[in-house]
């Protein structure tokens, strides 16, 4: 599965979408990690933001983990861009 927009592709994060110049984070570490343990996991975890024009992930977003009872997700607070200020992020559109 991966969702586009005429600028970004977005695909759930696994040893085979990451690349070696994107940046193993601890989060992305547990996420991998934890996706061997239980597959189900795919699409409720780390999700990568690829710019279709540079091929290249640009960062990473996503949940953390599966719906509750309530069928409630969390979404992660922050979406990491790379090559881009902390302050700078939140305001980022993801389209």
């Amino acid at each position: 599965m991966k969702l586009e927009t005429d600028r970004l592709i977005i695909t759930p994060c696994t040893e085979q979408t990451m690349t070696s110049d994107y940046p193993r984070d601890p989060h992305i570490i547990q996420h991998l990690h934890a996706l061997k343990e239980d597959p189900a996991l795919l699409y409720w975890g780390v999700w990568l933001v690829k710019r279709k024009a540079a091929d290249k992930i640009i960062g990473d977003m996503g949940f953390k983990g599966r719906p509750d009872e309530n069928k409630t997700a969390e979404v992660m607070d922050f979406w990491k861009a790379v090559g881009i200020r902390a302050t700078q992020q939140k305001h980022l559109p993801l389209y």
